[in-house]
């Protein structure tokens, strides 16, 4: 992720709808890495199915050490 936001979510739970693609997913990437809960939501459950999996990975053990440059997440999908 680019720009942190400069505030701290962790004890938080965000809606976000659209979260599968676009900017609602932008919104949960950044929402998450600000340490927010998330429920997401999606015409298309497989879209957001990939969002969580971002998500869940991004906040593991490994995620720690993304540096910003472009991931390769599950098989195909890109995360930044």
């Amino acid at each position: 992720m680019a720009e942190t936001l400069g505030f701290d979510l962790k004890g938080r739970v965000v809606m976000i709808t659209g979260a599968g693609r676009g900017i609602g997913k932008a919104i949960a990437l950044a929402c998450a890495h600000a340490g927010a809960d998330l429920a997401l939501g999606s015409r298309h459950v497989e879209e957001c199915e990939r969002v969580a999996a971002a998500v869940i990975y991004l906040a593991s053990d490994a995620g720690r050490f993304v540096t910003g440059h472009t991931l390769l997440v599950d098989g195909g999908f890109t995360a930044v």
